[in-house]
């Protein structure tokens, strides 16, 4: 689990801090804990299985959703989700 995310699992896949990307699968429990997270170099997400909610919409398994440099979301499941996330698209 991820330090202070109860029912977040995060596996590293990728990682290249001077390209500021951190790429990783992201499984979250149902009703994982909801925290507001800023995407501060951007991110792309994959649905795999399970759908997400980003407090805007919610996306069923398959959808791609890309946040713009600085974009917040508040990531939260109603049944278990596991996603692929890229933080960091847009290097300064």
């Amino acid at each position: 689990a991820l330090p202070g995310k109860r029912g977040v699992w995060h596996k590293p896949l990728f990682k290249a801090s001077q390209w500021y990307e951190d790429v990783a699968l992201e499984k979250r429990d149902k009703n994982a804990s909801i925290e507001l997270e800023t995407f501060k170099q951007g991110a792309e997400v994959l649905i795999l299985s399970g759908s997400l909610n980003d407090g805007q919409e919610r996306y069923p398994p398959f959808s791609w959703i890309r946040y713009p440099c600085q974009a917040c979301a508040s990531f939260e499941a109603d049944e278990p989700v596991i996603y692929w996330i890229k933080r960091g698209i847009n290097a300064p």
